[in-house]
């Protein structure tokens, strides 16, 4: 009888250590979260000293590929560090559905507005403007994509979001999202283009602070997967 409570428990502890095993194949990014919430205060740096200085092609490479290093880097932690044991998947709810949906609609809305903006307000002439106008645009269109399918928490698609966005800035200048008419002749800004720009600097604002939750987080539940990798090591050596 008591042998048989311990092997329930034993049963229950080892469903338990699944489920949490499983989270970082989904829910759970551990040090991606970190990397990724390190990287977005890097670019948000070189982004704002570079309006002020003026950004060269190495540093606007850098943050066009900062988002592309996170989610390799992210994904590379997540199948050979997370998962090393073996991969088990985390199921998706509905919860997570609602979320994907959501993030997809409000990401889509932004990305349609932003890539609008380029070619309204900007008003993108000659050659060289025109190329950068279009790859700004292609990286603003592939955000809920690249987001969305990559970037499954809330802190992980507000950073990637900004990451995104300070990628189409770089590549085609700060006037993408700021509108200087608005110092000098404020009459001169577009209704449009005053509210895109609130828009912007919401979400900026909003990325800010994910990325120092993400870095927490992400902190937190490394710890927290040292203690399942142990656990299941003292189950293996009691087996």
């Amino acid at each position: 009888m008591e042998e048989g409570h311990v092997r329930s428990r034993q049963l229950d502890e080892i469903g338990e250590l699944t489920r949490e095993y499983a989270s970082y194949s989904r829910d759970a990014v551990g040090l991606g979260g970190v990397l990724g919430g390190l990287l977005y205060l890097l670019t948000r740096s070189l982004w704002y000293s570079g309006r002020r200085d003026g950004l060269d092609w190495v540093t606007v490479a850098l943050i066009v590929a900062t988002p592309l290093i996170w989610i390799a880097a992210q994904e590379w932690l997540r199948r050979w560090h997370y998962q090393s044991e073996g991969l088990v998947q985390q199921r998706e709810t509905l919860v997570d559905r609602i979320a994907f949906w959501s993030f997809a609609v409000v990401g889509t809305a932004v990305s349609i507005a932003v890539a609008f903006s380029i070619w309204a307000f900007n008003g993108p002439s000659g050659f060289g403007a025109i190329l950068r106008a279009t790859v700004a645009t292609l990286i603003v269109l592939a955000l809920p994509v690249v987001t969305g399918w990559f970037l499954r928490g809330r802190y992980e698609y507000f950073v990637g979001a900004c990451m995104m966005l300070h990628a189409a800035r770089a590549i085609y200048s700060w006037g993408l999202f700021h509108y200087a008419s608005l110092a000098s002749k404020p009459d001169s800004m577009p209704p449009a283009g005053f509210y895109l720009q609130g828009l912007i600097g919401t979400v900026e604002t909003g990325g800010l602070l994910c990325a120092v939750l993400l870095i927490v987080e992400g902190w937190k539940q490394h710890q927290k997967f040292r203690q399942v990798r142990d656990r299941l090591t003292a189950l293996r050596v009691q087996a």
